[in-house]
Order: C-alpha cells, then sequence, then structure tokens
C-alpha cells in the first residue's frame, strides 16, 4: 500500500524542520567541535556513535549522537538499555547525556528527513518487534516522523522497563491526537527551559493525560 500523500501541515513541518536545523548547525558548530575534541581526548576512541533505529512507517535509518559510552559498550550484553550508574557511561558522556548535548549530531537526520524536531523517539528494531507484541498501540507512534524532543521526552527520562516504556508511549500518543505548528513550536522552546533548569511552559500539562 502507497503511503498517503504529504499534507499541508506535513509540508510545512518540514520545510520549518529543514531550516531550523541547517541553522541550528551552522550556529551550534563551535559547541560540536569543542565536544567532539573533549570526547576524543577521553579515551581515543570515536566522537559519532550510529545505531540503526526505526522511523515513519517502520523505515530503517541510522540515527548520530555524540559517543557517551565506553567502546563497544554492548560487546558483552547485547541490546540493552542503559540505567542510572551505568558503568558504561563515560565520564564526558555523563555530562553530556545531563546537559543533552549528545543529541546534537540529529540534527543532521532532521536535515536529511529522517527525524523531526519534534516527535516520538526513534527505538532499535529489536525493543520495536517486542513491544508491538507485548503494548497495545504501540505501532501508532510509527505514524509521525520520530524527533529529537516531544513530550514523553520532557516527562519522562531513558526508557528502563516495559513500564517506563508504556508511561512514555501515552504522551506519545498524546501528541499525535494534539499535534499542531503550534504545539510543535511548544515543545522545544519547553525543552529549552528545562535544560536551563526551568520547569515552566511546558507543552502540556498532565492533567491533560485523563483524556487519552
Amino acid at each position: 500500500m502507497c503511503p498517503p500523500p504529504p499534507t499541508r501541515r506535513d509540508r510545512a513541518k518540514r520545510a520549518v524542520d529543514a531550516s531550523l536545523a541547517l541553522a541550528a548547525l551552522l550556529i551550534l558548530l563551535p559547541i560540536m567541535i569543542m565536544v567532539a575534541a573533549t570526547i576524543w581526548v577521553g579515551d581515543r576512541g570515536p566522537v559519532l556513535f550510529a545505531q540503526e533505529r526505526v522511523g515513519l512507517r517502520e523505515r530503517l535509518f541510522r540515527i548520530r549522537k555524540f559517543r557517551t559510552m565506553a567502546v563497544h559498550a554492548e560487546r558483552d550484553t547485547g541490546p540493552t538499555w542503559s540505567w542510572s550508574g551505568d558503568p558504561r557511561v563515560t565520564p564526558v558522556g555523563k555530562l553530556l547525556r545531563s546537559t543533552h548535548l549528545d543529541e546534537l549530531p540529529q540534527l543532521w537526520n532532521v536535515l536529511r528527513g529522517a527525524m523531526s524536531l519534534v516527535g516520538p523517539r526513534p527505538e532499535r528494531a529489536v525493543f520495536v518487534e517486542r513491544f508491538e507484541r507485548e503494548i497495545p498501540g504501540y505501532a501508532r507512534r510509527l505514524e509521525v516522523l520520530p524527533g529529537i524532543t516531544g513530550i514523553s521526552q520532557l516527562r519522562s527520562g531513558y526508557d528502563e522497563s516495559q513500564r517506563t516504556v508504556r508511561r512514555k508511549m501515552r504522551y506519545d500518543l498524546l501528541y499525535l491526537r494534539k499535534s499542531c505548528l503550534f504545539l510543535d513550536a511548544r515543545i522545544p522552546a519547553a525543552t529549552s527551559f528545562q535544560l536551563i533548569g526551568l520547569s515552566g511552559g511546558l507543552a502540556l500539562r498532565k492533567p491533560a493525560m485523563a483524556q487519552i
């Protein structure tokens, strides 16, 4: 079955995504160079980390982030989530994760059209297949482009269990129901507030969850 043609809103969102991602890459380039140098000095390992993720309509793409874990972090464990106090996270990686600077290379994914600035976080295929079997409605998250930030990212941290995945999925479904360009503008603003330690201006308040 052919995918539905893009709507006027889809085209507008794509234009905004591409314009802002290009501008951000140019503005933040000096910071990204400093981050890359700091990672390399830390352990002389690769600066970037690329991993296959599931995107819009289950299309696979390679997400790019600054590396925050030791090289070959999953060699002994296989695919697994990170957790609080994860020893695989490097000292530099802890700082990058706390400030979310590790996410900056994903602007390239946005510029190429594999991601949006706002949307559900993309997950690995091994976990998507599992959650589609175990969590009703999980596949609906794949009806929109995955994003760097979103309601679930604002309300929850890293996935650590199926319980946290279910909670974040509820926020993702709320985003699908409420999605509009105005909300897409408020979520990055809320993310910026959160990064500097302010809780005001969040895109949607918790009582809205009762609407799901």
